[in-house]
């Protein structure tokens, strides 16, 4: 994308000042996370370098260039909204999608409603409020068998892991409860229990780790730097192999301890 800097950026919203003389450089391929309470700039900031929210003062440069007054049709930046209430819809035109975003944070009537949005979508030189959403925007949302097809692919690791531990669970439960006497199949009930919930802990330590690694792949992957995404990949695999050994190390060498955590009686 090239090196992002801001140079003395203030941002103010009347009298209330978000963003006051901040100098800030990130370089090209650098991943740089916001981190702050909710107010304090961030999205503000995100704002001002696709260009829909120009800074109060200052100047905006990427790659060298100054874009502190480019319209943002012409940045060729895109921003993608967290919120889901601000999911395209291939239902709604495209005015309804930016008024319905209106209706549920702002107290616009209805002609000032239609007046931003025209003035937004003519600066993003989208197209006028009447029209649907463009086919170019709506071809990943249509419930086609090739979609179908790739969530299938991404989820069914998922899928069959925790559909594997269910049926696992059941099959475990049957059969300790055909093995023991009527007196242990409580014990028995118990020992699962304990059991399940040890594992669970542990896996979802390892799940988040992986949760952690997705928005670092994505960021890199969009910037082109597959060399970061393979090594971040490699080390995500080695440290929960590691993480896991040691664990399962611990719970075999502890495991009566780790038990009379969960029994008073023990």
């Amino acid at each position: 994308m090239g090196e992002i800097v801001f140079k003395n950026i203030c941002k103010s919203f009347g009298e209330t000042k978000v963003i006051e003389n901040l100098d800030l450089t990130i370089k090209d391929g650098e991943f740089t996370v916001l981190v702050g309470a909710s107010g304090c700039g961030k999205t503000t900031l995100l704002r001002m370098i696709a260009g829909i929210g120009p800074a109060t003062s200052g100047e905006l440069y990427i790659d060298g260039e100054e874009i502190t007054d480019v319209p943002p049709g012409k940045r060729g930046i895109a921003m993608v909204f967290q919120e889901p209430m601000t999911s395209l819809n291939p239902t709604m035109r495209i005015g309804d999608q930016i008024i319905e975003v209106l209706m549920k944070h702002f107290v616009f009537t209805k002609a000032e409603m239609h007046q931003f949005t025209d003035e937004l979508l003519e600066s993003l030189k989208t197209g006028s409020r009447e029209e649907v959403i463009p086919a170019w925007l709506t071809e990943y949302f249509r419930p086609t068998g090739k979609l179908l097809a790739k969530i299938l692919y991404i989820g069914f690791p998922s899928l069959g892991r925790q559909g594997i531990a269910s049926v696992s669970n059941i099959l475990l439960n049957n059969t300790v409860l055909a093995c023991v006497t009527p007196m242990l199949q409580d014990a028995a009930i118990s020992a699962i229990s304990i059991t399940s919930r040890f594992v669970m802990f542990i896996t979802s330590s390892v799940i988040g780790f992986g949760q952690g690694f997705q928005p670092f792949c994505g960021f890199n992957y969009g910037a082109g730097l597959y060399k970061r995404v393979k090594e971040g990949f490699y080390f995500c695999v080695k440290t929960s192999a590691v993480f896991l050994f040691v664990i399962a190390a611990a719970g075999f060498v502890f495991a009566p301890d780790i038990i009379a955590v969960f029994r008073d009686n023990y």
